[in-house]
């Protein structure tokens, strides 16, 4: 597309959530002024006809679809139906949507739809490899249909779209209720909410792998797709380094302050071995490197989440505080 971005209009889905609104900064701090993100309650993607009509009407030049109904392994276990169903009809009516309007499409897919034993580092060529993770298999595999489905658009209809594939994230604004949350919003919520010396009970064993990125560098990332013409097909979206879940608790211990006891509930599941993307493709593609080491990403996390709950009137360290609702529209 030659128009640039600045001057495109650009439809953006799930933008109140933990990733479209880091989007949407980088979106307003690149000078782009036509941004259209609604609510759901003005769009709702599970309505095709809605979203057919309100696409048209808006149309924008580009589309990037950011919602998804997500979370942690908690989150996932008994709302497979619900996850699967929720994903896959929102994914196809914005991409059917997106060949209504002639728009280009940056879709949204998640590292959860590579296989179980996916040889490491993830390559994209790998998706269709294996049945996904067990915790999260059918979320995923509602995901790399959207990516299909994508595909498919493109072959017959010529529609522009490129799958980005991103992998755990985290950062300011994440989703910190327990029962839904991802690794490091449960780690640091867990550790915050104890004493300084006491025991931290954390599911698993801590051997898993995971490779980690930081949600403003996500966000620049997809910004960088979208003013990237040339860039099609499915780019992984990662730091392209992993760490271990215990090795994971010790950072965050560090940064929250944290000197107590571990122990590990092995009764409870590990989710997938190991998870490092191969990032090469991403680097020729579209020029893009991740900037924000785990070390800064962890504590600018921390820092964001002690400010939130201080504006709630919690207190850290020892008092419980009321869990949220679940956040159902965001990454």
């Amino acid at each position: 597309m030659s128009t640039p971005l600045s001057l495109q209009h650009i439809l953006v889905t799930g933008g109140s959530g933990f990733l479209g609104t880091a989007v949407l900064q980088k979106l307003d701090a690149a000078g782009c002024r036509h941004v259209w993100s609604p609510s759901s309650g003005t769009l709702n993607l599970l309505d095709e006809d809605l979203c057919r009509k309100c696409v048209v009407e808006f149309a924008p030049d580009t589309i990037i679809h950011c919602a998804a109904i997500c979370g942690g392994i908690g989150a996932n276990q008994g709302t497979e139906a619900e996850f699967c169903q929720g994903n896959l009809r929102m994914g196809l009516n914005v991409l059917h949507g997106a060949h209504v309007a002639h728009a280009r499409l940056i879709n949204i897919g998640s590292v959860c739809a590579y296989p179980l034993d996916c040889p490491q580092p993830m390559r994209e060529d790998d998706l269709w490899a294996g049945w996904p993770e067990p915790t999260n298999a059918y979320y995923g595999i509602a995901k790399r249909t959207i990516m299909a489905a994508a595909d498919a658009y493109n072959k017959q209809y010529g529609l522009e779209r490129l799958n980005l594939v991103l992998t755990n994230l985290y950062g300011p604004g994440d989703n910190f209720d327990l029962k839904t949350s991802h690794v490091i919003p449960a780690l640091m919520r867990r550790m915050a909410e104890c004493g300084p010396c006491d025991t931290v009970d954390l599911w698993g064993d801590g051997t898993p792998t995971r490779d980690l990125l930081y949600v403003q560098d996500a966000a620049e990332a997809i910004v960088v797709a979208a003013v990237s013409p040339s860039a099609g097909g499915t780019i992984n979206i990662a730091s392209g380094q992993s760490h271990s879940i215990a090795k994971l608790a010790r950072m965050v211990a560090d940064v929250v302050g944290f000197h107590g006891q571990v122990e590990w509930d092995r009764a409870k599941p590990n989710g997938q071995p190991a998870r490092l993307l191969d990032i090469s493709r991403g680097a020729r593609s579209l020029g893009w490197k991740a900037t924000t080491s785990i070390q800064d990403g962890l504590r600018r996390t921390y820092e964001w989440y002690k400010a939130s709950t201080e504006l709630c009137g919690m207190r850290l360290c020892g008092t419980p505080v009321e869990e949220g609702g679940k956040q159902r529209h965001g990454r």
